[in-house]
């Protein structure tokens, strides 16, 4: 009875010195996971799903990142339509809370081929998919903010006693995008007349926030070529001027516009939605507007050579 008495005082001692595991969080692109992991700081590390610049439109699933997501308590993706690879997200990850940002109340949304909408109108959002949304929404840093302050709930959630850790730090970031948002209607306030045409139909958001002219796109899906009407638009627009600057990814650099920039002496800026070669973490968001920004800036500098 004594042996039994100690093997129990023992095992109680054991499980009060086991720590209880962290919640696991999963983000699927690195803007995002910027995002997360700066209302995270101090509290939770999110885990990071696709490297910066993996494309998560032609992307396959790892075994390595399939076990990542059966472990994950909160995965936080742009959507179904836009991480193609986690449609059947459920079966891969059962336990995982999964947090969608397009079913965020946004206060930016845009469609293809249409300007602004509201995001607190009647329609859902899931309806908007459909029609044609845009996803690139973490382009926008008002709609960076309300992601901020929507993930700081659902980790407070996740993990109460941080909660007000959560809070505190998405109201952090909520200002220093205001702040970042303000810096670089500066930079780009001198080109706000200038045209620019995208090879891939990712920076609406990004124009619209900066009040940039996005005067074409070679495709809205770059998985698609551009058709020869869509390419002869663009061809017309650069020879009026309309289109100053051609932009590729490091993505998506179709031979169209390579060809299109040297037969009209168009600079080309390589603009990216992702953080291709930036290190993961809070900082990489910002650091990614502003290469953006600056690039667009060296672009329309140069104006047309020949």
């Amino acid at each position: 009875m004594t042996r039994m008495l100690a093997l129990l005082f023992v095992l109680i001692l054991a499980t009060r010195a086991t720590p209880a595991a962290e919640p696991e969080v999963v983000v699927t692109i690195a803007p995002l996971h910027s995002l997360v992991a700066a209302v995270a700081e101090g509290g939770l590390v999110p885990r990071l799903l696709l490297d910066p610049g993996t494309s998560p439109h032609s992307h396959q699933l790892r075994p390595s990142e399939a076990r990542l997501l059966r472990q994950a308590d909160m995965i936080v993706r742009v959507g179904p339509s836009f991480e193609s690879f986690l449609e059947h997200v459920r079966e891969t990850a059962p336990k995982a809370r999964v947090v969608d940002v397009l079913a965020l109340p946004l206060p930016v949304l845009l469609s293809y081929g249409e300007g602004p909408q509201s995001g607190d109108d009647d329609h859902g959002h899931d309806a908007a998919h459909e029609a044609g949304l845009d996803p690139h929404v973490w382009l926008e840093p008002a709609n960076a903010a309300a992601i901020a302050r929507a993930v700081a709930e659902e980790l407070a959630r996740l993990d109460a006693p941080r909660a007000r850790l959560y809070r505190h730090n998405a109201e952090t970031v909520a200002t220093e995008l205001e702040e970042l948002a303000r810096e670089l209607r500066v930079r780009l306030a001198p080109w706000r007349e200038r045209g620019f045409a995208s090879a891939h139909d990712a920076f609406r958001y990004f124009a619209h926030a900066f009040g940039l002219r996005q005067a074409g796109a070679f495709a809205i899906d770059p998985e698609l070529p551009a058709g020869a009407a869509r390419q002869a638009e663009l061809r017309r627009r650069v020879a009026s001027g309309e289109i100053a600057c051609l932009a590729v990814e490091p993505q998506f650099a179709p031979r169209a516009i390579r060809e299109l920039a040297a037969q009209t002496g168009v600079a080309v800026a390589v603009l990216d939605p992702l953080g291709t070669g930036l290190p993961p973490g809070p900082d990489l968001y910002p650091a990614l507007m502003r290469r953006n920004a600056e690039a667009l800036v060296d672009c329309f500098s140069k104006g047309r050579s020949g």
